[in-house]
């Protein structure tokens, strides 16, 4: 369901993928929220996401400022 992007590393093996947890998006709403934990043997890099679920998917970093959270796009995550 979800393609990630960070080779070499993915190509060898090296990314482990756990604690895989969905919400799916409410009526109205046209985003649904993945999160996971990403471990790595050597480093590597996520560039992208995509699921032949969804139009597009985003790398975002969620961060509780001010009293709120707020979601941050990224182009790149380091891992």
């Amino acid at each position: 369901m979800l393609g990630l992007t960070a080779l070499p590393a993915a190509a060898n093996k090296d990314v482990i993928v756990d604690k895989v947890w969905v919400r799916e998006s409410v009526p109205g709403q046209t985003a649904a929220t993945l999160q996971l934990n990403l471990s790595v043997i050597s480093a590597a890099r996520l560039l992208g996401v995509s699921s032949p679920l969804a139009e597009s998917g985003e790398i975002a970093r969620v961060e509780h400022r001010g009293g709120r959270m707020q979601t941050r796009p990224l182009s790149s995550l380091k891992l």
